[in-house]
Protein backbone atom coordinates (compact mmCIF):
# COMPACT_ATOMS: atom_id res chain seq x y z
CA UNK A 1 0.00 0.00 0.00
CA UNK A 2 2.82 2.45 0.93
CA UNK A 3 4.64 1.72 -2.30
CA UNK A 4 1.50 2.56 -4.27
CA UNK A 5 1.08 5.87 -2.38
CA UNK A 6 4.72 6.92 -2.98
CA UNK A 7 4.42 6.13 -6.67
CA UNK A 8 1.24 8.18 -6.83
CA UNK A 9 2.93 11.24 -5.21
CA UNK A 10 5.88 11.04 -7.62
CA UNK A 11 3.51 10.89 -10.61
CA UNK A 12 1.58 13.94 -9.32
CA UNK A 13 4.82 15.98 -8.84
CA UNK A 14 6.04 15.02 -12.31
CA UNK A 15 2.75 16.15 -13.84
CA UNK A 16 2.92 19.52 -11.96
CA UNK A 17 6.52 20.17 -13.10
CA UNK A 18 5.57 19.28 -16.66
CA UNK A 19 2.55 21.57 -16.60
CA UNK A 20 4.46 24.48 -15.02
CA UNK A 21 7.36 24.34 -17.46
CA UNK A 22 5.07 24.01 -20.40
CA UNK A 23 3.33 27.24 -19.21
CA UNK A 24 6.65 29.15 -18.75
CA UNK A 25 6.64 28.64 -14.98
CA UNK A 26 9.02 26.64 -12.85
CA UNK A 27 10.03 26.05 -9.27
CA UNK A 28 12.99 28.42 -8.32
CA UNK A 29 16.09 26.76 -7.00
CA UNK A 30 17.91 29.54 -4.99
CA UNK A 31 21.62 29.53 -4.31
CA UNK A 32 23.85 31.28 -1.71
CA UNK A 33 23.42 34.88 -0.55
CA UNK A 34 24.72 37.56 -2.93
CA UNK A 35 25.35 41.19 -1.92
CA UNK A 36 26.66 44.66 -2.66
CA UNK A 37 27.40 47.55 -0.28
CA UNK A 38 23.73 48.31 0.38
CA UNK A 39 21.65 45.15 -0.25
CA UNK A 40 21.65 41.34 -0.24
CA UNK A 41 19.58 38.76 -2.21
CA UNK A 42 19.36 35.22 -3.51
CA UNK A 43 19.23 34.41 -7.18
CA UNK A 44 17.77 31.53 -9.23
CA UNK A 45 19.63 30.02 -12.17
CA UNK A 46 17.05 31.72 -14.35
CA UNK A 47 18.30 35.11 -13.16
CA UNK A 48 15.37 36.14 -10.99
CA UNK A 49 16.08 37.56 -7.51
CA UNK A 50 14.43 36.77 -4.21
CA UNK A 51 14.68 38.26 -0.70
CA UNK A 52 16.25 41.48 -2.15
CA UNK A 53 16.53 43.80 0.84
CA UNK A 54 18.90 46.16 2.69
CA UNK A 55 21.53 44.75 4.98
CA UNK A 56 20.58 44.44 8.64
CA UNK A 57 23.70 44.82 10.72
CA UNK A 58 24.30 43.77 14.30
CA UNK A 59 25.47 46.20 17.01
CA UNK A 60 29.08 45.76 15.93
CA UNK A 61 32.31 44.70 17.57
CA UNK A 62 35.27 46.97 18.33
CA UNK A 63 38.36 45.39 16.77
CA UNK A 64 40.69 48.36 17.45
CA UNK A 65 40.20 50.73 20.35
CA UNK A 66 40.50 54.48 19.67
CA UNK A 67 43.25 56.29 21.52
CA UNK A 68 44.19 59.94 21.85
CA UNK A 69 46.65 59.53 18.96
CA UNK A 70 44.92 57.00 16.70
CA UNK A 71 41.39 56.41 15.44
CA UNK A 72 39.74 53.10 16.28
CA UNK A 73 37.86 50.59 14.10
CA UNK A 74 34.45 48.95 14.69
CA UNK A 75 33.25 45.97 12.63
CA UNK A 76 29.61 45.12 11.81
CA UNK A 77 28.04 41.88 10.40
CA UNK A 78 24.75 41.55 8.49
CA UNK A 79 22.52 39.13 10.45
CA UNK A 80 21.20 37.59 7.21
CA UNK A 81 24.07 37.36 4.72
CA UNK A 82 27.01 37.92 7.08
CA UNK A 83 28.31 40.83 4.96
CA UNK A 84 30.99 42.75 6.93
CA UNK A 85 31.66 46.52 7.11
CA UNK A 86 34.01 48.75 9.10
CA UNK A 87 33.61 52.23 10.60
CA UNK A 88 36.25 54.50 12.09
CA UNK A 89 36.00 55.56 15.71
CA UNK A 90 37.06 59.13 16.48
CA UNK A 91 40.14 59.63 18.60
CA UNK A 92 39.51 60.26 22.25
CA UNK A 93 40.68 63.46 23.90
CA UNK A 94 44.06 63.73 25.56
CA UNK A 95 44.05 63.62 29.33
CA UNK A 96 46.69 66.06 30.46
CA UNK A 97 48.27 66.19 33.91
CA UNK A 98 51.20 68.48 34.67
CA UNK A 99 51.74 69.18 30.96
CA UNK A 100 51.73 65.53 29.80
CA UNK A 101 48.98 63.26 28.53
CA UNK A 102 48.41 60.39 31.02
CA UNK A 103 47.34 58.15 28.14
CA UNK A 104 50.05 58.64 25.49
CA UNK A 105 52.72 60.55 27.43
CA UNK A 106 53.11 63.35 24.82
CA UNK A 107 53.60 66.95 25.91
CA UNK A 108 50.56 69.13 26.05
CA UNK A 109 50.33 71.37 22.94
CA UNK A 110 48.63 74.77 22.76
CA UNK A 111 47.03 73.75 19.47
CA UNK A 112 45.46 70.82 17.69
CA UNK A 113 45.82 70.09 13.98
CA UNK A 114 42.81 68.97 11.98
CA UNK A 115 43.17 66.53 9.08
CA UNK A 116 40.88 65.32 6.29
CA UNK A 117 41.22 62.13 4.28
CA UNK A 118 41.81 62.62 0.54
CA UNK A 119 39.09 61.61 -1.91
CA UNK A 120 41.01 58.53 -2.94
CA UNK A 121 41.65 57.70 0.74
CA UNK A 122 45.41 57.34 0.23
CA UNK A 123 46.67 60.36 2.19
CA UNK A 124 45.67 63.13 4.60
CA UNK A 125 45.30 66.89 4.13
CA UNK A 126 46.03 69.29 6.99
CA UNK A 127 43.02 71.60 6.82
CA UNK A 128 42.95 73.65 10.02
CA UNK A 129 44.54 74.43 13.37
CA UNK A 130 42.58 74.78 16.58
CA UNK A 131 44.32 77.10 19.04
CA UNK A 132 43.82 75.81 22.57
CA UNK A 133 46.03 78.15 24.58
CA UNK A 134 46.62 81.78 23.59
CA UNK A 135 50.41 81.60 23.70
CA UNK A 136 52.90 81.83 20.82
CA UNK A 137 54.05 78.45 19.55
CA UNK A 138 56.01 76.51 16.93
CA UNK A 139 54.36 73.81 14.83
CA UNK A 140 55.84 70.59 13.52
CA UNK A 141 53.67 68.95 10.87
CA UNK A 142 53.74 65.15 11.13
CA UNK A 143 54.72 63.06 8.10
CA UNK A 144 51.90 60.58 8.80
CA UNK A 145 48.48 60.59 10.39
CA UNK A 146 46.45 57.44 11.11
CA UNK A 147 49.16 55.42 9.40
CA UNK A 148 48.78 57.34 6.12
CA UNK A 149 51.09 60.08 4.76
CA UNK A 150 50.28 63.76 5.21
CA UNK A 151 50.75 65.18 1.70
CA UNK A 152 48.97 68.50 1.57
CA UNK A 153 48.28 71.69 3.53
CA UNK A 154 44.85 72.95 2.54
CA UNK A 155 43.70 76.42 1.51
CA UNK A 156 43.55 78.83 4.49
CA UNK A 157 44.81 76.09 6.86
CA UNK A 158 46.76 78.53 9.09
CA UNK A 159 45.18 81.76 7.79
CA UNK A 160 45.14 84.35 10.56
CA UNK A 161 46.96 82.11 13.08
CA UNK A 162 48.26 84.95 15.22
CA UNK A 163 50.22 82.75 17.66
CA UNK A 164 52.25 80.81 15.07
CA UNK A 165 56.00 81.67 15.23
CA UNK A 166 57.57 79.01 13.03
CA UNK A 167 56.56 75.85 11.27
CA UNK A 168 58.44 72.75 10.19
CA UNK A 169 57.07 71.26 6.98
CA UNK A 170 58.13 67.69 6.12
CA UNK A 171 59.15 66.48 2.66
CA UNK A 172 55.96 64.40 2.53
CA UNK A 173 54.09 67.65 1.76
CA UNK A 174 53.74 68.17 -2.01
CA UNK A 175 51.16 70.96 -2.04
CA UNK A 176 50.50 74.03 0.09
CA UNK A 177 47.15 75.66 -0.65
CA UNK A 178 46.13 79.25 -1.31
CA UNK A 179 46.50 81.67 1.62
CA UNK A 180 47.66 78.77 3.76
CA UNK A 181 49.71 81.07 6.04
CA UNK A 182 48.23 84.48 5.20
CA UNK A 183 47.93 86.98 8.06
CA UNK A 184 50.15 84.93 10.41
CA UNK A 185 51.35 88.10 12.11
CA UNK A 186 54.05 86.47 14.25
CA UNK A 187 55.42 83.92 11.78
CA UNK A 188 59.14 84.73 11.49
CA UNK A 189 60.63 82.05 9.24
CA UNK A 190 59.64 79.37 6.78
CA UNK A 191 61.44 76.70 4.80
CA UNK A 192 59.42 75.29 1.93
CA UNK A 193 60.51 71.71 1.25
CA UNK A 194 61.80 70.65 -2.16
CA UNK A 195 58.75 68.41 -2.54
CA UNK A 196 56.62 71.54 -3.16
CA UNK A 197 56.68 72.83 -6.76
CA UNK A 198 54.36 75.85 -6.61
CA UNK A 199 54.21 78.78 -4.21
CA UNK A 200 50.46 79.32 -4.41
CA UNK A 201 48.25 82.42 -4.34
CA UNK A 202 48.79 84.69 -1.29
CA UNK A 203 50.43 81.81 0.58
CA UNK A 204 52.27 84.17 2.98
CA UNK A 205 50.45 87.44 2.28
CA UNK A 206 50.46 89.97 5.12
CA UNK A 207 52.87 88.01 7.35
CA UNK A 208 54.13 91.13 9.10
CA UNK A 209 57.01 89.47 11.02
CA UNK A 210 58.33 87.14 8.31
CA UNK A 211 62.08 87.73 7.98
CA UNK A 212 63.42 84.51 6.46
CA UNK A 213 62.11 82.42 3.56
CA UNK A 214 63.72 79.45 1.85
CA UNK A 215 61.87 78.62 -1.35
CA UNK A 216 61.77 75.03 -2.60
CA UNK A 217 64.61 74.18 -4.97
CA UNK A 218 62.04 72.53 -7.23
CA UNK A 219 59.60 75.45 -7.34
CA UNK A 220 58.37 76.21 -10.86
CA UNK A 221 56.28 79.27 -10.14
CA UNK A 222 55.61 81.94 -7.53
CA UNK A 223 51.93 82.80 -7.73
CA UNK A 224 50.05 86.09 -7.34
CA UNK A 225 50.42 87.92 -4.00
CA UNK A 226 52.51 85.03 -2.59
CA UNK A 227 54.52 87.29 -0.27
CA UNK A 228 52.40 90.45 -0.57
CA UNK A 229 52.97 93.01 2.20
CA UNK A 230 55.62 91.10 4.17
CA UNK A 231 57.34 94.26 5.49
CA UNK A 232 60.03 92.48 7.56
CA UNK A 233 61.34 90.33 4.70
CA UNK A 234 64.85 91.59 3.87
CA UNK A 235 66.25 89.10 1.36
CA UNK A 236 64.96 86.49 -1.05
CA UNK A 237 66.71 83.97 -3.27
CA UNK A 238 64.76 82.86 -6.35
CA UNK A 239 65.72 79.27 -7.27
CA UNK A 240 66.89 78.58 -10.82
CA UNK A 241 63.88 76.30 -11.39
CA UNK A 242 61.35 79.15 -11.17
CA UNK A 243 59.99 80.04 -14.63
CA UNK A 244 57.50 82.77 -13.69
CA UNK A 245 56.77 85.22 -10.90
CA UNK A 246 53.13 86.30 -11.01
CA UNK A 247 51.42 89.60 -10.21
CA UNK A 248 52.22 91.41 -6.97
CA UNK A 249 54.15 88.44 -5.57
CA UNK A 250 56.44 90.69 -3.44
CA UNK A 251 54.41 93.91 -3.66
CA UNK A 252 54.77 96.19 -0.61
CA UNK A 253 57.66 94.23 0.93
CA UNK A 254 59.00 97.54 2.17
CA UNK A 255 61.99 95.99 3.98
CA UNK A 256 63.19 93.92 1.01
CA UNK A 257 66.79 94.95 0.29
CA UNK A 258 68.10 92.09 -1.82
CA UNK A 259 66.67 89.89 -4.56
CA UNK A 260 69.04 87.24 -5.88
CA UNK A 261 68.40 84.95 -8.82
CA UNK A 262 70.33 81.68 -8.83
CA UNK A 263 72.66 80.93 -11.73
CA UNK A 264 71.19 79.26 -14.81
CA UNK A 265 67.81 80.75 -14.01
CA UNK A 266 64.89 79.46 -16.08
CA UNK A 267 62.82 82.57 -15.37
CA UNK A 268 61.10 84.00 -18.45
CA UNK A 269 58.63 86.55 -17.08
CA UNK A 270 58.11 88.87 -14.15
CA UNK A 271 54.46 89.93 -14.02
CA UNK A 272 52.85 93.24 -13.07
CA UNK A 273 53.56 94.80 -9.69
CA UNK A 274 55.90 92.02 -8.50
CA UNK A 275 58.29 94.34 -6.64
CA UNK A 276 56.11 97.48 -6.54
CA UNK A 277 56.47 99.44 -3.33
CA UNK A 278 59.68 97.63 -2.28
CA UNK A 279 61.09 100.90 -1.01
CA UNK A 280 64.31 99.42 0.44
CA UNK A 281 65.42 97.65 -2.75
CA UNK A 282 68.59 99.27 -4.12
CA UNK A 283 70.05 96.93 -6.74
CA UNK A 284 68.72 94.14 -8.90
CA UNK A 285 70.02 92.10 -11.82
CA UNK A 286 67.29 90.57 -13.97
CA UNK A 287 68.56 87.18 -15.18
CA UNK A 288 69.18 86.32 -18.80
CA UNK A 289 66.21 84.50 -20.27
CA UNK A 290 63.59 86.93 -19.04
CA UNK A 291 61.69 88.23 -22.07
CA UNK A 292 59.11 90.43 -20.37
CA UNK A 293 58.62 92.50 -17.23
CA UNK A 294 55.07 93.61 -16.45
CA UNK A 295 53.29 96.84 -15.65
CA UNK A 296 54.38 98.63 -12.47
CA UNK A 297 56.87 95.85 -11.69
CA UNK A 298 59.19 98.27 -9.82
CA UNK A 299 56.65 101.05 -9.30
CA UNK A 300 57.52 103.32 -6.37
CA UNK A 301 60.80 101.53 -5.56
CA UNK A 302 62.10 104.86 -4.32
CA UNK A 303 65.58 103.60 -3.33
CA UNK A 304 66.31 101.59 -6.47
CA UNK A 305 69.64 102.90 -7.79
CA UNK A 306 70.82 100.26 -10.24
CA UNK A 307 69.09 97.72 -12.43
CA UNK A 308 70.58 95.48 -15.07
CA UNK A 309 68.25 94.38 -17.86
CA UNK A 310 69.04 91.18 -19.79
CA UNK A 311 69.74 91.07 -23.52
CA UNK A 312 66.81 88.65 -23.90
CA UNK A 313 64.26 91.28 -22.83
CA UNK A 314 61.69 92.26 -25.47
CA UNK A 315 59.03 94.19 -23.53
CA UNK A 316 58.95 96.56 -20.55
CA UNK A 317 55.49 97.08 -19.06
CA UNK A 318 53.64 100.33 -18.41
CA UNK A 319 54.84 102.37 -15.41
CA UNK A 320 57.41 99.62 -14.79
CA UNK A 321 59.85 102.05 -13.13
CA UNK A 322 57.50 104.92 -12.33
CA UNK A 323 58.60 106.98 -9.34
CA UNK A 324 61.95 105.16 -8.94
CA UNK A 325 63.30 108.42 -7.61
CA UNK A 326 66.86 107.14 -6.92
CA UNK A 327 67.46 105.64 -10.35
CA UNK A 328 70.29 107.55 -12.04
CA UNK A 329 71.06 105.61 -15.22
CA UNK A 330 69.41 102.90 -17.32
CA UNK A 331 70.65 100.97 -20.34
CA UNK A 332 67.97 99.57 -22.64
CA UNK A 333 69.15 96.41 -24.45
CA UNK A 334 68.73 96.39 -28.23
CA UNK A 335 66.43 93.35 -27.90
CA UNK A 336 63.67 95.53 -26.40
CA UNK A 337 60.88 96.00 -28.95
CA UNK A 338 58.35 97.83 -26.82
CA UNK A 339 58.32 100.02 -23.72
CA UNK A 340 54.74 100.65 -22.66
CA UNK A 341 53.35 104.02 -21.46
CA UNK A 342 54.74 105.79 -18.39
CA UNK A 343 57.53 103.28 -17.81
CA UNK A 344 60.01 105.84 -16.40
CA UNK A 345 57.57 108.56 -15.36
CA UNK A 346 58.72 110.70 -12.42
CA UNK A 347 62.18 109.14 -12.15
CA UNK A 348 63.31 112.55 -10.98
CA UNK A 349 67.03 111.67 -10.63
CA UNK A 350 67.38 109.78 -13.91
CA UNK A 351 70.19 111.52 -15.78
CA UNK A 352 71.11 109.06 -18.50
CA UNK A 353 69.17 106.74 -20.79
CA UNK A 354 71.31 104.64 -23.09
CA UNK A 355 69.75 102.74 -25.97
CA UNK A 356 72.07 99.98 -27.17
CA UNK A 357 73.01 100.16 -30.85
CA UNK A 358 70.78 98.42 -33.40
CA UNK A 359 67.78 98.83 -31.12
CA UNK A 360 64.55 96.98 -32.03
CA UNK A 361 62.44 99.70 -30.37
CA UNK A 362 59.71 101.11 -32.60
CA UNK A 363 57.99 103.72 -30.42
CA UNK A 364 58.72 106.14 -27.60
CA UNK A 365 55.34 105.69 -25.95
CA UNK A 366 53.09 108.05 -24.03
CA UNK A 367 54.62 109.68 -20.96
CA UNK A 368 57.62 107.37 -21.14
CA UNK A 369 60.01 109.83 -19.47
CA UNK A 370 57.42 112.31 -18.19
CA UNK A 371 58.81 114.58 -15.42
CA UNK A 372 62.27 113.00 -15.44
CA UNK A 373 63.52 116.35 -14.26
CA UNK A 374 67.25 115.47 -14.21
CA UNK A 375 67.46 113.82 -17.62
CA UNK A 376 70.10 115.78 -19.55
CA UNK A 377 70.18 114.34 -23.05
CA UNK A 378 68.45 111.74 -25.18
CA UNK A 379 69.30 110.09 -28.48
CA UNK A 380 66.19 108.60 -30.05
CA UNK A 381 67.39 105.28 -31.52
CA UNK A 382 67.11 104.52 -35.21
CA UNK A 383 64.12 102.35 -35.88
CA UNK A 384 61.76 104.39 -33.72
CA UNK A 385 58.79 105.56 -35.82
CA UNK A 386 57.08 108.00 -33.49
CA UNK A 387 57.44 109.89 -30.23
CA UNK A 388 54.12 109.78 -28.42
CA UNK A 389 52.11 112.21 -26.32
CA UNK A 390 53.92 113.67 -23.26
CA UNK A 391 56.93 111.39 -23.86
CA UNK A 392 59.39 113.92 -22.34
CA UNK A 393 56.82 116.20 -20.69
CA UNK A 394 58.47 118.60 -18.22
CA UNK A 395 61.95 117.10 -18.46
CA UNK A 396 63.11 120.46 -17.25
CA UNK A 397 66.86 119.68 -17.29
CA UNK A 398 66.92 118.12 -20.75
CA UNK A 399 69.53 120.02 -22.77
CA UNK A 400 70.08 118.04 -25.96
CA UNK A 401 67.80 115.88 -28.09
CA UNK A 402 68.86 113.98 -31.20
CA UNK A 403 65.92 112.64 -33.21
CA UNK A 404 66.78 109.78 -35.52
CA UNK A 405 65.89 109.91 -39.20
CA UNK A 406 63.37 107.02 -38.84
CA UNK A 407 60.95 109.08 -36.74
CA UNK A 408 57.86 110.05 -38.76
CA UNK A 409 55.82 111.90 -36.13
CA UNK A 410 56.24 113.82 -32.90
CA UNK A 411 52.97 113.85 -30.98
CA UNK A 412 51.27 116.38 -28.71
CA UNK A 413 53.36 117.84 -25.89
CA UNK A 414 56.13 115.33 -26.50
CA UNK A 415 58.76 117.81 -25.24
CA UNK A 416 56.42 120.20 -23.44
CA UNK A 417 58.16 122.52 -20.99
CA UNK A 418 61.64 121.12 -21.50
CA UNK A 419 62.75 124.51 -20.31
CA UNK A 420 66.51 123.90 -20.65
CA UNK A 421 66.46 122.31 -24.09
CA UNK A 422 68.99 124.22 -26.17
CA UNK A 423 69.94 121.70 -28.87
CA UNK A 424 67.34 120.04 -31.06
CA UNK A 425 68.94 117.99 -33.83
CA UNK A 426 67.17 116.08 -36.57
CA UNK A 427 69.37 113.52 -38.30
CA UNK A 428 70.01 113.88 -42.02
CA UNK A 429 67.52 112.27 -44.41
CA UNK A 430 64.80 112.62 -41.83
CA UNK A 431 61.43 110.96 -42.52
CA UNK A 432 59.58 113.23 -40.10
CA UNK A 433 56.19 114.28 -41.45
CA UNK A 434 54.16 115.66 -38.54
CA UNK A 435 55.04 117.79 -35.55
CA UNK A 436 51.84 117.87 -33.53
CA UNK A 437 50.32 120.40 -31.12
CA UNK A 438 52.51 121.90 -28.38
CA UNK A 439 55.30 119.40 -29.09
CA UNK A 440 57.99 121.92 -28.02
CA UNK A 441 55.84 124.44 -26.15
CA UNK A 442 57.76 126.36 -23.46
CA UNK A 443 61.21 125.12 -24.47
CA UNK A 444 62.56 128.42 -23.28
CA UNK A 445 66.30 127.87 -24.00
CA UNK A 446 65.88 126.69 -27.59
CA UNK A 447 67.57 129.17 -29.93
CA UNK A 448 67.61 127.51 -33.33
CA UNK A 449 65.49 124.92 -35.16
CA UNK A 450 66.05 123.39 -38.56
CA UNK A 451 62.85 121.85 -39.85
CA UNK A 452 63.47 118.73 -42.00
CA UNK A 453 62.27 118.93 -45.60
CA UNK A 454 60.03 115.89 -45.06
CA UNK A 455 57.75 117.72 -42.58
CA UNK A 456 54.28 118.40 -44.06
CA UNK A 457 52.54 120.06 -41.11
CA UNK A 458 53.38 121.94 -37.91
CA UNK A 459 50.58 121.81 -35.33
CA UNK A 460 49.16 124.33 -32.88
CA UNK A 461 51.62 125.99 -30.47
CA UNK A 462 54.43 123.65 -31.51
CA UNK A 463 57.14 126.19 -30.68
CA UNK A 464 54.96 128.67 -28.78
CA UNK A 465 56.66 130.49 -25.90
CA UNK A 466 60.10 129.30 -26.94
CA UNK A 467 61.18 132.75 -25.87
CA UNK A 468 64.84 132.32 -26.93
CA UNK A 469 64.06 130.92 -30.37
CA UNK A 470 65.72 133.30 -32.82
CA UNK A 471 66.24 131.25 -35.94
CA UNK A 472 63.94 128.88 -37.82
CA UNK A 473 65.35 127.30 -40.96
CA UNK A 474 63.40 125.17 -43.42
CA UNK A 475 65.49 122.66 -45.35
CA UNK A 476 65.55 122.86 -49.15
CA UNK A 477 62.76 121.11 -51.05
CA UNK A 478 60.48 121.42 -48.04
CA UNK A 479 57.17 119.57 -48.26
CA UNK A 480 55.55 121.74 -45.59
CA UNK A 481 51.93 122.58 -46.39
CA UNK A 482 50.49 124.09 -43.23
CA UNK A 483 51.49 125.88 -40.04
CA UNK A 484 48.75 125.78 -37.40
CA UNK A 485 47.52 128.26 -34.79
CA UNK A 486 50.12 130.06 -32.65
CA UNK A 487 52.86 127.66 -33.79
CA UNK A 488 55.58 130.30 -33.17
CA UNK A 489 53.72 132.62 -30.77
CA UNK A 490 55.88 134.60 -28.31
CA UNK A 491 59.16 133.57 -29.98
CA UNK A 492 62.21 135.80 -30.52
CA UNK A 493 62.53 135.10 -34.25
CA UNK A 494 64.06 138.03 -36.10
CA UNK A 495 63.48 136.93 -39.67
CA UNK A 496 61.96 133.94 -41.41
CA UNK A 497 61.76 132.74 -45.00
CA UNK A 498 58.72 130.48 -45.37
CA UNK A 499 59.26 127.54 -47.75
CA UNK A 500 57.88 127.36 -51.27
CA UNK A 501 54.93 124.99 -51.42
CA UNK A 502 53.42 126.19 -48.14
CA UNK A 503 49.66 126.71 -48.57
CA UNK A 504 48.14 127.53 -45.17
CA UNK A 505 48.93 129.88 -42.28
CA UNK A 506 46.41 129.59 -39.44
CA UNK A 507 45.50 132.30 -36.96
CA UNK A 508 48.11 133.84 -34.64
CA UNK A 509 51.00 131.77 -36.07
CA UNK A 510 53.52 134.50 -35.16
CA UNK A 511 51.48 136.11 -32.39
CA UNK A 512 53.43 138.67 -30.35
CA UNK A 513 56.81 137.93 -31.99
CA UNK A 514 57.97 141.44 -31.16
CA UNK A 515 61.50 140.92 -32.51
CA UNK A 516 60.33 139.66 -35.89
CA UNK A 517 61.51 142.20 -38.48
CA UNK A 518 60.98 140.47 -41.81
CA UNK A 519 59.10 137.52 -43.24
CA UNK A 520 58.83 136.28 -46.83
CA UNK A 521 55.54 134.68 -47.80
CA UNK A 522 55.81 132.56 -50.97
CA UNK A 523 53.24 132.77 -53.74
CA UNK A 524 52.07 129.23 -52.95
CA UNK A 525 50.30 130.40 -49.78
CA UNK A 526 46.56 130.41 -50.55
CA UNK A 527 45.03 130.74 -47.08
CA UNK A 528 46.07 133.11 -44.31
CA UNK A 529 43.82 133.30 -41.24
CA UNK A 530 43.17 136.28 -38.99
CA UNK A 531 45.74 137.91 -36.71
CA UNK A 532 48.65 135.82 -38.01
CA UNK A 533 51.06 138.68 -37.16
CA UNK A 534 49.17 140.24 -34.25
CA UNK A 535 51.57 142.02 -31.88
CA UNK A 536 54.50 141.90 -34.36
CA UNK A 537 55.18 145.60 -33.95
CA UNK A 538 58.51 145.69 -35.84
CA UNK A 539 57.60 143.52 -38.81
CA UNK A 540 57.74 144.17 -42.52
CA UNK A 541 55.98 141.51 -44.63
CA UNK A 542 57.33 140.55 -48.05
CA UNK A 543 54.74 138.81 -50.25
CA UNK A 544 55.58 137.21 -53.58
CA UNK A 545 51.92 137.63 -54.57
CA UNK A 546 51.13 140.83 -56.48
CA UNK A 547 48.11 141.48 -54.24
CA UNK A 548 46.21 139.90 -51.39
CA UNK A 549 44.90 136.50 -52.54
CA UNK A 550 41.19 135.79 -52.14
CA UNK A 551 41.77 133.07 -49.52
CA UNK A 552 43.45 135.43 -47.10
CA UNK A 553 41.38 136.69 -44.17
CA UNK A 554 40.40 140.34 -44.23
CA UNK A 555 42.07 140.59 -40.80
CA UNK A 556 45.23 138.68 -41.71
CA UNK A 557 47.39 141.75 -40.98
CA UNK A 558 45.55 143.04 -37.93
CA UNK A 559 48.63 144.96 -36.69
CA UNK A 560 48.88 146.82 -40.00
CA UNK A 561 52.49 145.82 -40.56
CA UNK A 562 54.06 147.26 -43.72
CA UNK A 563 53.54 144.90 -46.71
CA UNK A 564 55.66 144.66 -49.86
CA UNK A 565 53.66 143.00 -52.69
CA UNK A 566 55.25 141.31 -55.67
CA UNK A 567 58.49 140.72 -53.80
CA UNK A 568 61.22 138.85 -55.65
CA UNK A 569 64.44 137.58 -54.10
Amino acid sequence: MNKVMNLFIIIILFINVFLLTSCNYHIHFLGEWLSNDSNHWKECVCGEKAYDEAHRYDDGTIIKEATCTMEGIKEYKCISCEKMKEEKIDKISHSYLDGKCTLCNIDELPYELEFELSNDETYYILVDIDVISEIKFDVVIPTTYNELPVKSIGDYAFDGCYYLISIEIPNSITNIGEQAFAYCDNLTSIKIPDSVTTINYAMFANCKSLTSVEISNNAKGIDEYAFYNCPSLKSIVIPSTVTSIEENAFNKCIGLEEVLFEENSQLTSIASGVFAGCTSLKNIIIPSGVIGIGNEVFYNCTNLENITLPKTLTIIGGAAFQNCTSLISIEIPNSVEKIIDLSFTECINLKEVIFEEDSELKEINEGLFLKCTNLERINIPRGVKYIDVNAFYECTNLKKVVISNTVTSIHEKAFYCCSNLSELIFEENSQLKWIEDAAFLLCEKLEKVQIPSSVTSIGEEVFAECISLKEVVFEENSQLKSIDCAAFAYCSIESIDLPKGLTDLEECVFYDCKKLKSIIIPISVKNVSEEVFSGCSNLTIYCEAEEKPKGWSYDWNSSNCPVVWGYKK
